[in-house]
């Protein structure tokens, strides 16, 4: 599972610092507001969530919606579709604001624009950092029960 992990984390870590980097900063001419490490951490977090709940490659398409571009065809995982990437939070009812607390995908975009648009220090956003974290242990240890389980019938 730390494999599957650091290699797809990797990847996308760098493709994230290097569209960062080229299109937004250089070809788009846009100020990063924020610290470039620190969104990249709370990436690095969401990957671990999405690594560890993806059956599949097409499953891992719908689940990183929050690290593609907003124009992107692609299906959404519903996760994302609620995040409040695309629609803000408030919009939607209370209820249901209160139960996609318990994805990751919320944290993470309130963690990036916070960040990004508002150059938030670590002293301002370690709370997001913290749900995520636990919430990814979570889906991490549950997925490693369902690994075992999966090897256990395959013996």
């Amino acid at each position: 599972m730390l494999a599957k992990i650091w290699a797809n984390g990797l990847v996308i870590l760098v493709a994230a610092i290097l569209s960062m980097k080229l299109v937004v900063h250089l070809w788009l001419q846009v100020q990063i507001a924020g610290s470039l490490l620190l969104f990249l951490a709370g990436a690095f977090r969401l990957r671990v969530f999405c690594d560890v709940d993806g059956h599949s490659a097409r499953h891992l398409y719908d689940l990183d919606g929050p690290v593609r571009p907003p124009g992107d065809p692609g299906p959404r995982h519903p996760a994302n579709a609620l995040s409040g990437s695309a629609t803000p939070m408030e919009s939607m009812p209370v209820w249901l604001q209160d139960a996609m607390q318990i994805f990751p995908t919320p944290h993470f975009v309130n963690f990036a624009q916070a960040v990004l648009y508002r150059a938030a220090g670590f002293d301002i956003v370690w709370p997001e950092l913290l749900i995520m974290a636990v919430i990814s242990a979570v889906y991490f240890a549950i997925s490693g029960v369902r690994f075992r389980r999966t090897l256990v019938v395959l013996q």
